[in-house]
């Protein structure tokens, strides 16, 4: 799946705005995407409800096996919620991603899961593609932005929020260890053959030597390091001469 990329032209052809095409991470089409969505109130309960079509439509146009969605909330159910909530006052007491993991389970036939538990910062995201978030405070969502930045391998993050007449959601990548772009290489390049010179006394005298038996023979005392760890003298003629 690819956005289309959009550009528009000036009558002098001077500005141009283009937007840049995305692609879907390629692995999301290959396995099962895996999906948690955060909170289960207004939004997460009508956004759990429209994921199966979202499942059946992959399955149809060839996914090879769709999306597995956990559901997580720690929240009971309460007789205020069954007012604009998908629940019942059969159902007040009862945990709201337990119930509703049940009823789309026992409706489309899935395994879908339902935690009774909040979002612990402690704890990375593992298994996990997308996550949507579905909660109504700051501190839930810097919780999610915690949890799906750096080290998580979290492809895209959903976040949607609303109010009595207006609603907003914001879809992107997530700044982790999957979706931050490589780091730019230096302009200038160091010739691998002269490289030891710049920092003659780091190089060890043979293949077998290595870093830790590097550090004792150089001493063990912190002069000892800070003394062996000091570059060549003339490091900076060898520069000149070499690049």
């Amino acid at each position: 799946m690819r956005t289309k990329r959009s550009r528009s032209l000036c009558r002098n052809g001077e500005n141009r705005e283009a937007m840049e095409a995305h692609h879907i991470h390629p692995e999301l089409l290959k396995h099962k995407v895996r999906v948690l969505v955060v909170g289960c109130g207004g939004n997460g309960s009508a956004m759990a409800a429209g994921l199966p079509y979202l499942h059946q439509a992959l399955l149809a146009y060839g996914h090879p096996e769709g999306l597995h969605v956990t559901l997580l909330d720690a929240d009971v159910i309460s007789p205020t919620n069954c007012v604009r909530q998908p629940f019942s006052r059969s159902e007040v007491g009862l945990y709201k991603s337990v119930v509703l993991a049940n009823r789309l389970n026992l409706f489309w036939g899935l395994d879908w899961a339902g935690i009774p538990e909040r979002l612990d910062t402690n704890r990375r995201l593992d298994g996990v593609d997308i996550v949507i978030g579905c909660v109504d405070t700051r501190k839930a969502r810097a919780a999610i932005a915690k949890c799906a930045e750096d080290w998580s391998e979290i492809d895209y993050w959903l976040d949607l929020g609303n109010n009595a007449d207006s609603g907003q959601f914001v879809l992107g990548e997530p700044l982790n260890r999957k979706n931050r772009p490589p780091p730019k290489s230096t302009s200038r390049k160091i010739n691998p053959r002269n490289a030891s010179v710049f920092w003659s006394p780091m190089t060890p005298t043979s293949t077998a030597n290595s870093s830790w038996s590097y550090w004792k023979s150089a001493g063990t005392s912190p002069s000892a390091r800070r003394t062996a760890a000091k570059p060549s003298p003339n490091w900076k003629s060898t520069i000149s001469t070499c690049c």
